[in-house]
């Protein structure tokens, strides 16, 4: 499906609309629920910044695998470009935060899922790899103060370092514990696509 919105092409992949047909009938417990929602709100609040700073929105694409703002082919990134970076990751500790102060006064399940995932969410966004949030500000950060060749280097050196312990902790999870894999699924696919965007 995709379609027009105010000069912003929108496309949103069948599989995208099949991932959401499967959460709604197999997601008994609601975290998977949760968590789309907590990415939709992260990816809203990118959203805000860039429209507050009237910057080109080109398009916005759903996919399995996470939602893609377009910035065109001859954006080049700037310090300006922080406030952008961190709005994603501020949404969800914010509404993480006000999920715990909820839970003070009375405590609900759900409201417990939804607090966790918004803050390991925004929390991990923050992480100094460059695919992510945290990594994008440091990189912009690096650039200003050393140049971009400088920049790279460090960031793609401290990126792998950062996924490398995180992939180790994650084995060290699921073989100690037999606990869930998802620490490191996630280290693995960041690895992935760190590996996809330095042969970008």
């Amino acid at each position: 499906m995709r379609f027009a919105l105010k000069g912003t092409e929108i496309a949103v992949s069948p599989l995208y609309l099949f991932l959401l047909l499967c959460i709604s009938v197999f997601d008994y417990t609601g975290i998977v629920r949760t968590a789309l929602v907590a990415s939709l709100l992260h990816e809203a609040g990118h959203l805000a910044v860039l429209l507050l700073q009237r910057q080109k929105i080109y398009g916005l694409y759903f996919s399995p695998a996470g939602i893609r703002l377009d910035r065109g082919g001859d954006y080049l990134p700037g310090l300006r470009d922080i406030p952008v970076f961190l709005a994603g990751p501020a949404v969800n500790l914010l509404c993480g935060l006000a999920a715990l102060a909820a839970l003070q006064q009375r405590f609900q399940v759900d409201v417990l899922i939804f607090c966790l995932v918004h803050l390991l969410l925004g929390g991990f966004n923050l992480l100094p790899v460059s695919v992510l949030d945290g990594g994008q500000v440091l990189y912009l950060l690096l650039w200003r103060a050393f140049g971009r060749r400088r920049a790279d280097v460090a960031s793609a050196l401290l990126s792998y370092a950062v996924l490398g312990l995180l992939c180790l902790a994650g084995a060290w999870l699921l073989l100690h514990t037999g606990g869930n894999p998802t620490l490191l699924i996630a280290g693995l696919y960041l690895l992935w696509a760190q590996r996809r965007q330095g042969s970008g």
